[in-house]
């Protein structure tokens, strides 16, 4: 695997220090307070 892929996956964890992301799931980042739309619920 090239190097440059190993940096961009420790990037978004280095933003979650610093609290500029939330780790919302393992793997799946998200800008604080801001959250994904929750599905429809069945009618």
């Amino acid at each position: 695997m090239p190097k440059h892929v190993e940096s961009t996956r420790a990037k978004p964890r280095r933003l979650v220090g610093f609290g500029l992301l939330d780790e919302t799931e393992p793997g799946l980042f998200a800008q604080p307070g801001i959250q994904a739309p929750a599905a429809p619920a069945d009618q």
